[in-house]
Order: structure tokens, then C-alpha cells, then sequence
């Protein structure tokens, strides 16, 4: 995809649509007006009309009433109320039109920005937002669909319309970086989106070793069942046992600080690339969305794609555990005991609690990388939906510092967190009679006491990530088509900046 600016508002070059946007309940802005006139004062006419409530995300289709010839469409663009708008408003309500505009098969549009977006934040981080908003609007997992017309046309280019040439710099500087944000996001729902037969274990690792081939700086290195079995990985190997598809065990690394003693950090993510619960099996309903329990994981992947490709001055390891959770005939069993990377024991109460047994294997095993942070994300308990529904990740964390990174990470690229708490209370209940630990602690604080089981696999500064309810959406929404989210990429990238 290209980008490209014209400085003027009549534009000299020829695009398929114009996208206009609007503040709800405000006059049109004086810098509006050229461009109005350019197209036969349409945008006037729609603005003072009914036809057109300017709410967020709205799009509205309009013909120029005058003949030019580079411009034959406009898209109206509601944007809300003025005073609650952020850069993310912008950003959602970009990947809106760029859907509605896919559904038009119109793949080069000009944008432009009213003034008002420039007193948000500096040029590079409004380019930033927009290309992620572009990308993510324009993704269509639709490589399935047969026939005339089924799959999605990308868009090709997209032209900043009015932009002085001292902010183009910063503009652009933002779109580039944007871009490698929006196709790592791409990569993760790509990932995620993948039927269950197509996205294995060894699929998943074969995946991040063509990642790390492509971008330089990022190496992986993927250990295989037999690694596995020496590494002592037990709660890997259980959940592994009743699938005919091996595990692995991902690791990427990239060090652009120049040190190898630099402290990395490491990012840890949960790998399940199909979750039936096991013995334990889940009710059929809905158990198609279990394919996307790999989305820690592949955040992990996207994540470090991301790092490498900015040539962040950090050391970052990525760590995945994958396998499947079937029940096949050699299957962990309720009641069994697995030990841990670290030695400690796990007494199994439910095969459906895997995630964290195989989490429990990666942080022990990022305790010997002597790591500065560790942040782990998983698609790790229904409860997580429950307590704070589709908007935002679970947050668990006893780092104050490490806490405000990712809390102020969260608020910067609209990838919402709430802070849920860790105590005695909730290690008590996971508190097992007959081993260390037992992987379930009972019927209430389900997301609590998962973080507290993986607490006790951690000696070091550490946060997990419940992202349950974020990582997908069976719904679309105007900005984002239904399907893996690509959540936290945008995230870790901005905590990774600032780490």
C-alpha cells in the first residue's frame, strides 16, 4: 500500500473517493470550504441536513455536482463529539471507511484532517494511528471463499489531502512505522483466523521461523518433543498427550541494543492451537472459536515482528508454548500430576484449565534468560468475559512500575486494560493436598486465581494478560470485520518503547 500527500485542497491528483470527516454538532471547518466547493458544495448541503447524523464511525456516500476529473465519489465520516475525541476514535473510524469504502471496490482514497487532529499528539503518532486504522479496516479473512466476487480487494494507495509540508515528515515517519503495526496486527489475525486442521502446532512454529527469516535481526528457535521431554516441560507435555500433533516450544529473540548483557524482556504467550477442554471436554456450542486459544501466542510472534522490523534499541525473547488439547487415548487425565519446568507439581481438577500449565513451563523457563520484565498473554479464562465483557484485557501484576507501563501503554493505542488483583487470598485457593498447586481453585474469582497459579511459576517482575474477551470478535464492528481482533500488538509495542 502507498501513501501519498498533496498540498492542495483541490487535489491534483486523480483518486477513486474522497473521505471527509465530521464532528458531530459542528459547523463545517474553514479549511473544509475549498474542498466543498471543489465537489459543488455537497458536503454543505449533507452537513445542514438530516441525512447525516456525524456519530462515530458513520459514513455517508456523495457525488460530486460538478465535473472534475480526479475526484467521483465523497464519503462523509462522522466522528462523535468533539470533546471526547482521541486519536483512537480517529483510528476506528478510519478502518470504517476504509470497509465501507472496500464495499464500493474503491481501492485508492484521499483523506482529510481537520484541524483538530493535529492538537491530539505530534505528526509520527497520528500517521502511526492512521495506517493502523487503514490496515486493520482493510484486513478480510476470506481466503475460503469461492466465486465472482468473493474475496476483498486491498487498498492501494491512500492520499493525505491538504497537509503542509511541515507536517509531512512526522506524517510520514508515522504511517511507516503504522504500517509495520497494522501487518504485524495482520499477521496475528491471519494466525488466529486459520481452521484448526491448517493451524497446528508445527504450522504455528514453521510460521514464526518464515517471520524471523524475513526480517532481519529476528531469530527463532523452535525446541521439538524431545527437547521438550529433557527441558522437563510437564505441564507442555500432559496437555500435549492426547493430541496426534506434537508440541513445541517457540522461542524468538531480538537484541537491538548492541549488548548481549543488556536484560531482556520477555514476552510470553499462550499457544493452544485447538482447546476441546480434553477429558473435560467444552460444550459443542461454540467450540469452533476454541481454534482462536492460540492468540497469546501469536501476539508474541507479532509482537517481536514488530520490534525487530522498528529496530527498537531493546532485548526482547518471545516464548510459546504449542500444542493442541484433545482426548485422545493417551490424554491427561482429571487427578493426574504433572511437575513443571521448575519442579514444582500441578495437581489436575480439569483438563480445561490447560493454558496454564503449559504458560507455567514458559515462565519457568524465562526465569534462567534473568529477564528485566516478563509479560505473558493468554486467552486464558471465560471468566475474564464475565467480569470485563470484549473491551478490555484482564491486567494482574504486583510491579507498580511495570503496571503503569502497560497502563500507560493501554491508554496511548486504545488496547483497553483493567487492573484485577492478585493476594493470598486467591493462592489459597489454588493450594493443592496432595501436590504443590492444583490447576483450578473452585468455582468463584476464576480469573484470579488462574493469575495466582501462574504467579507461583514467576521470581521476577511480572504481569499477565487475560485477553479472553479482546482477542476475538464472532460480531463485526464498522471498523474491524468479525474474526481474531490482532489486540495487544499495538500494546506491547508501545510498552516495549518505553520499557
Amino acid at each position: 500500500m502507498k501513501w501519498n500527500f498533496d498540498q492542495t485542497s483541490v487535489m491534483e491528483r486523480a483518486i477513486d473517493a474522497l473521505v471527509v470527516p465530521v464532528f458531530e454538532g459542528t459547523k463545517m471547518p474553514k479549511s473544509y470550504k475549498e474542498i466543498d466547493g471543489f465537489v459543488g458544495g455537497v458536503i454543505t448541503r449533507a452537513v445542514s441536513s438530516s441525512d447525516f447524523d456525524e456519530k462515530a464511525n458513520s459514513t455517508h456516500l456523495l457525488y460530486p455536482t460538478v465535473q472534475n476529473t480526479v475526484c467521483e465519489r465523497v464519503i462523509l465520516l462522522g466522528l462523535g463529539n468533539k470533546k471526547k475525541f482521541t486519536l483512537d476514535v480517529l483510528r476506528k473510524a478510519i478502518g470504517s471507511a476504509t470497509i465501507m469504502l472496500q464495499g464500493k471496490k474503491i481501492v485508492r482514497f484521499g483523506l482529510v484532517l481537520p484541524e483538530e487532529v493535529f492538537t491530539q499528539a505530534g505528526n509520527k503518532e497520528i500517521g502511526e494511528f492512521i495506517a493502523r486504522g487503514v490496515h486493520v479496516g482493510m484486513y478480510s479473512f476470506d481466503q475460503y471463499k469461492t466465486g465472482e466476487g468473493a474475496q476483498v480487494v486491498p487498498v492501494e494507495e491512500v492520499m493525505l489531502i491538504d497537509v503542509s509540508g511541515a507536517r509531512q515528515k512526522g506524517l510520514r515517519a508515522g504511517l511507516e512505522s503504522g504500517d509495520v503495526i497494522g501487518e504485524s496486527i495482520t499477521v496475528v489475525r491471519q494466525l488466529g483466523n486459520l481452521p484448526p486442521q491448517e493451524m497446528t502446532p508445527t504450522y504455528l512454529a514453521n510460521q514464526a521461523k518464515a517471520i524471523a527469516k524475513a526480517v532481519p535481526g529476528l531469530r527463532c528457535t523452535v525446541l521439538e518433543k524431545d527437547q521438550i521431554i529433557k527441558e522437563g516441560m510437564g505441564g507442555l507435555l500432559g496437555v500435549a498427550s492426547g493430541s496426534a500433533e506434537p508440541p513445541k516450544f517457540i522461542m524468538l529473540e531480538y537484541n537491538g541494543t548492541g549488548s548481549k548483557k543488556t536484560k531482556p524482556i520477555v514476552l510470553v504467550g499462550k499457544g493452544i492451537t485447538f482447546d476441546s477442554g480434553g477429558i473435560s471436554i467444552k460444550p459443542s456450542h461454540q467450540m469452533d472459536e476454541m481454534k482462536y486459544d492460540m492468540l497469546g501466542g501469536a501476539t508474541v510472534i507479532g509482537a517481536l515482528r514488530t520490534a525487530a522490523a522498528l529496530k527498537l534499541k531493546k532485548h526482547v525473547i518471545g516464548l510459546v508454548p504449542a500444542t493442541e488439547n484433545l482426548s485422545g487415548a493417551a490424554a491427561y487425565r482429571p487427578g493426574d500430576i504433572l511437575k513443571a519446568a521448575n519442579g514444582k507439581t500441578i495437581e489436575v481438577l480439569n483438563t480445561d484449565a490447560e493454558g496454564r500449565l503449559i504458560l507455567a513451563d514458559a515462565l519457568s523457563y524465562a526465569q534462567r534468560l534473568e529477564p528485566k520484565y516478563v509479560v505473558d498473554l493468554a486467552t486464558l479464562t471465560g471468566a475474564c468475559l464475565v467480569a470485563l465483557g470484549m473491551e478490555r484485557a484482564a491486567l494482574f501484576s504486583e510491579e507498580e512500575k511495570l503496571l503503569d507501563l502497560i497502563e500507560d501503554a493501554a491508554e496511548k493505542t486504545g488496547d483497553q486494560v483493567w487492573q484485577l488483583p492478585l493476594g493470598p487470598e486467591y493462592t489459597e485457593m489454588i493450594t493443592s493436598k496432595i501436590a504443590d498447586v492444583k490447576n483450578i481453585g473452585g468455582k468463584y474469582g476464576g480469573t484470579c486465581t488462574a493469575a495466582a497459579f501462574l504467579q507461583q511459576f514467576t521470581d521476577y517482575p511480572w504481569a499477565h494478560l487475560d485477553i479472553a474477551g479482546t482477542g476475538w470478535n464472532m460480531k463485526p464492528k464498522p471498523w474491524i470485520r468479525a474474526g481474531a481482533t490482532g489486540y495487544g500488538v499495538h500494546l506491547l509495542t508501545e510498552f516495549l518503547r518505553k520499557a
